[in-house]
């Protein structure tokens, strides 16, 4: 199984212009060289993409970080715009901490992440059939924002860090089942 990790870039909108959130790990493919998708454009995910953010670190009272994710149209990224391609979205803590974590859809839909493995976790992926894995649509062309807010009312210190990391990835019947919420799978 082919993996598209993406860890998408926060931009602090904490108090005072400080942020506290850190890139430490990045990694980025478009498709195996010399293959058809490796032409393809490197500023929106399409089928093969692969790119992989993670920030780690803290988030004072009431902040927001937030990141998009663009994925291709078919005009973009022929003929495949963003293939069958989906992401996760997910934030673990090192302490019990107060903050959501949600994803604005290109049409405007809000949809939070739920509790899942420990986590705060939330897929968006394609439907598809689960007996014989094959795809039934793609998600939606455009930009995804996911937010991660301190809803709570004292910072989150560095003995405490956060970690974000959303994750897109070639989806498949395994990939739902095991790292989505059972409210975010599309299997029929």
């Amino acid at each position: 199984m082919k993996k598209l990790l993406v860890c998408l870039a926060l931009l602090a909108l904490a108090p005072g212009g400080t942020t506290g959130m850190v890139l430490t790990r990045e990694s980025f493919s478009n498709g195996a060289p010399g293959s058809d998708m490796s032409q393809l454009p490197t500023w929106c995910y399409h089928e093969d993409s692969f790119h992989t953010r993670t920030w780690s670190g803290t988030l004072a009272a009431g902040a927001s970080f937030t990141t998009t994710a663009r994925f291709c149209t078919t005009d973009e990224a022929p003929p495949y715009g963003p293939g069958p391609e989906g992401f996760r979205y997910a934030v673990w803590f090192a302490t019990k901490q107060s903050v959501s974590l949600s994803v604005t859809f290109p049409d405007g839909s809000v949809r939070a992440a739920w509790p899942f493995n420990g986590f705060l976790d939330g897929c968006v992926v394609p439907q598809m059939y689960e007996a014989t894995g094959r795809y039934i649509d793609n998600i939606d062309s455009g930009i995804y924002t996911v937010t991660l807010t301190n809803t709570g009312s004292r910072d989150i210190r560095p003995q405490e860090p956060l970690t974000l990391q959303v994750r897109a990835d070639f989806i498949d019947v395994n990939f739902q089942q095991t790292l989505c919420p059972p409210e975010d799978r599309r299997l029929v």
